[in-house]
C-alpha cells in the first residue's frame, strides 16, 4: 500500500462506506490525511442529501412510463443490429462507446452536484465536518448551573441572556457570558464549567432592587477589548471581562429592547421602547445620556403603504421616534451588516413588532434610507455575505442550471438577509437577496437594493421561529415547539431536525396508569437564541462548529456526537460526598421499585376490568 499513489488509495476509499472510511483513519497518518479529502466527503454529503433523494424520485417517475411501454428496455441493442452483428463488432468500438457513455454520466453528475453544492466561489467548506453535522447523532450538554452565592441547597439561578467571547485568530468561542437573576455576571468556559462570577447585585446599581436582564438580544460582547455590554431595563452596563467589574453605566429614557453586536470600533446600536440610539464605548459615559452624549437614530411613521414613509412625524416633544398607530413598534433585533473585507459597517437593519425591516445609514440618521416589507412580525435577524436569488434557487432545486450558470450565480456579489418570526400563527423564514453597498462610501445614496425575496411560511414551522443563524453551509433555526431545524440555503430544502426535549429520558412523575400530571404536560425546553461556536469564515476545524443556545433559563451546547446529555451532573457530582451519592442512589432505586410495583398493580386492574370483575 505504501507504493500506491494517493489518487489510487482515494479511488479505493470511494467504494467504502463512510463508517469504513473513518475506520481507516486509525490505520496510519497517511490514511487519515487521504480519508479527510474534501471532494470525497462532498460526494458523501451529496449522496445522503434530500436533494439527491428528490432527484432519484423524479428520475424514477420519469422512467416508469418507458419501462411499462411496449418498447424493449435495451434499445441500444437494436441500434447495433442483430446478435451476430454485435459479435463482430470490434473491442475498440465497444470500448469507445462505453467511454463516451461513462463520460456523459460523469458530466451529468458534475452538473447535478453543481446545482446542489451550497458553497460559493470564494467560500471554503470543510465537507468532513459538514457530513458529520448532517448525519451524526445530536446531543446537548447543559452548562454548569449557577447557585446562589453562599447557599448551595437552593434551586439554580436563572440565566437571563447569552453572549459569546471569541478567541482572536481562531474564531472559536473562548467563554460564554450571561447575567443571572440575582444581578451578577457569570462566565463559562468552552466545556461549560463556571470560571468566574461577579458579586451578587453588581448589575443592579443604585435604586434598582429587582432590575434584571431578560431580552433576547440583551448581551453584546466585544472580543477585541474584552468588554461585555449588558442591558438591564433602562441601563447599559459595561463590564470588564478580566475583572468582572462594571466600569460604565448609561441610562436611557425607556426600557431597552434590543442591542446590536459589538464589534471593533463600530458604535453599538441600542433599541428602546421608543427610539434607537448609538452607543460608543470609547466615550465611557457615566451619566444619563442627553442630546450631546447619545446620538438618536431618528425614525419615521410606519404605515401600511411604503410610499408614505418619506416624511417623519414629530410628536409633541419635538422628537423623532419610530411610531405606528395602535401598535407599539418595539425593535427586537438590530443587525450590523458587514461588507466583504470590512471590519466596520454603517449598514443597520432593524426588525421587531412591526411588519417591515428598516435599513439605516449610521452616518445619516434622519430617516431610513430603505424599507423591506415582510408582513411578518420578526424576532431575529442575521445574514450571510453571499448573494441570494429566488429564481436561481428554484431552478437549482430541480437541477435545471448548467455548470456555467451555477458558477455565474455563485460568483454574483451581494448578501443574504435572514429574518425569522411569525406570520398568521405559523413560523416565517424570510430570505432577502441584497446587492453590495456602493463603491463610493462617501455618497449617501439608497444603499443596498433588494434583488430577490423568498418567504417560507408553509413548511418552516408550525409555531413562531425564535432564532435563525447560518451554520456551516446550512441555515438553522429554533421554534416555539423546542425544535431545531436545519435547511439548505434556499430556505426550503430540509436537511434534518431535532427536538431539544426528545433527547432526555422521561423522568416526569406518573400515576399508576402511566399518566403525566397536568403541570408537566407542557414542560418543554426551547432555544430562544442560537449562537455559533465558530465565527463565519474561521479556519476549518473538524467538528468544532457547534451551537450555543439559551433556553430562557439555562445555557446549553448542541454538539454532534454520541455523548449523552450530562444535565450538568458531572459538575454537581464533584461537590457531593460519598454519603450523599449513596443516599441518592438508594432513593432512586426505591422510586424505581415503587414505580414498577404500581405499574404491575395497574396492569392487574386493567385485566380485571376486561374480565368484567370491576364495579360499575
Amino acid at each position: 500500500m505504501d507504493a500506491l499513489p494517493d489518487e489510487i488509495i482515494l479511488y479505493l476509499f470511494s467504494f467504502l462506506t463512510p463508517l469504513e472510511i473513518t475506520t481507516t483513519h486509525l490505520v496510519c497518518r497517511r490514511f487519515l490525511r487521504i480519508g479527510r479529502d474534501n471532494n470525497l466527503w462532498r460526494d458523501e454529503s451529496f449522496e445522503i442529501s434530500r436533494f439527491a433523494v428528490n432527484l432519484r424520485q423524479r428520475k424514477r417517475k420519469e422512467l416508469l412510463p418507458t419501462i411499462s411501454s411496449s418498447e424493449p428496455r435495451f434499445g441500444d441493442l437494436h441500434e447495433g443490429g442483430t446478435v451476430d452483428q454485435l459479435r463482430d463488432r470490434s473491442v475498440t468500438s465497444v470500448a469507445r462507446r462505453d467511454w463516451h457513455s461513462s463520460n456523459q454520466r460523469t458530466t451529468e453528475r458534475i452538473r447535478v452536484m453543481a446545482n446542489w453544492d451550497p458553497s460559493y466561489e470564494a467560500e471554503k467548506i470543510d465537507w468532513y465536518t459538514e457530513f458529520i453535522q448532517r448525519t451524526a447523532p445530536i446531543s446537548i450538554r447543559w452548562s454548569q448551573k449557577p447557585l446562589k452565592q453562599g447557599v448551595e441547597t437552593e434551586s439554580p439561578l436563572e440565566v437571563r441572556g447569552i453572549g459569546a467571547h471569541y478567541l482572536p485568530g481562531s474564531g472559536d468561542v473562548g467563554m460564554t457570558i450571561a447575567p443571572l437573576e440575582d444581578g451578577s455576571v457569570c462566565l463559562w468556559d468552552a466545556e461549560g464549567n463556571i470560571i468566574g462570577r461577579s458579586p451578587e447585585g453588581s448589575l443592579r446599581g443604585t435604586g434598582r432592587e429587582n432590575a434584571t436582564c431578560g431580552i433576547t438580544d440583551g448581551v453584546s460582547v466585544n472580543s477585541d477589548i474584552n468588554r461585555a455590554f449588558i442591558a438591564v431595563e433602562k441601563d447599559v452596563m459595561e463590564v470588564d471581562l478580566q475583572t468582572l467589574q462594571t466600569v460604565n453605566q448609561t441610562r436611557y429614557p425607556s426600557s431597552i429592547s434590543a442591542m446590536s453586536e459589538a464589534r471593533g470600533s463600530t458604535p453599538i446600536t441600542i433599541g428602546t421602547d421608543d427610539d434607537l440610539y448609538l452607543y460608543d464605548p470609547r466615550r465611557h459615559r457615566s451619566s444619563p445620556p442627553g442630546n450631546s452624549d447619545v446620538e438618536r437614530l431618528e425614525g419615521v411613521q410606519m404605515d401600511a403603504s411604503l410610499e408614505n414613509q418619506s416624511a417623519p412625524l414629530r410628536d409633541a416633544r419635538g422628537d423623532y421616534s419610530i411610531r405606528r398607530p395602535f401598535t407599539k413598534p418595539v425593535p427586537l433585533s438590530i443587525l450590523h451588516m458587514l461588507s466583504s473585507g470590512e471590519d466596520a459597517t454603517s449598514d443597520i437593519f432593524v426588525a421587531g413588532r412591526f411588519t417591515s425591516i428598516m435599513n439605516y445609514d449610521r452616518r445619516f440618521l434622519s430617516r431610513p434610507r430603505s424599507v423591506i416589507h415582510s408582513g411578518a412580525r420578526l424576532s431575529a435577524l442575521s445574514y450571510i455575505p453571499y448573494s441570494f436569488s429566488k429564481d436561481a434557487a428554484t431552478r437549482m432545486r430541480y437541477s435545471e442550471l448548467s455548470v456555467g450558470e451555477v458558477r455565474s450565480v455563485r460568483s454574483t456579489p451581494g448578501s443574504t438577509l435572514i429574518a425569522c418570526g411569525e406570520y398568521g400563527g405559523r413560523g416565517s423564514l424570510d430570505l432577502y437577496g441584497l446587492s453590495e453597498l456602493p463603491t463610493t462610501p462617501r455618497t449617501l445614496g439608497p444603499g443596498r437594493t433588494l434583488q430577490s425575496a423568498f418567504n417560507n411560511r408553509l413548511t418552516s414551522s408550525t409555531s413562531i421561529i425564535l432564532s435563525a443563524i447560518p451554520h456551516g453551509s446550512r441555515l438553522v433555526f429554533s421554534d416555539g415547539n423546542g425544535n431545531l431545524k436545519w435547511v439548505e440555503r434556499d430556505g426550503l430544502t430540509e436537511v434534518r431536525q431535532w427536538n431539544i426535549s426528545h433527547e432526555f429520558p422521561d423522568n416526569r412523575p406518573r400515576g399508576i396508569f402511566g399518566t403525566v400530571g397536568s403541570e408537566y404536560e407542557d414542560s418543554v425546553d426551547i432555544a430562544r437564541k442560537l449562537l455559533p461556536t465558530r465565527k463565519h469564515g474561521a479556519p476549518p476545524a473538524v467538528n468544532m462548529d457547534n451551537l450555543l443556545l439559551w433556553s430562557g433559563e439555562k445555557i446549553g451546547l448542541v454538539q454532534f456526537s454520541n455523548k449523552q446529555d450530562s444535565e450538568a451532573a458531572d459538575f454537581e457530582e464533584v461537590a457531593k460526598s460519598l454519603e450523599e451519592r449513596h443516599r441518592e442512589n438508594s432513593e432512586r432505586t426505591y422510586r424505581e421499585l415503587t414505580r414498577r410495583a404500581l405499574e404491575a398493580q395497574a396492569d392487574e386492574v386493567r385485566l380485571m376490568r376486561g374480565l368484567g370483575f370491576s364495579g360499575p
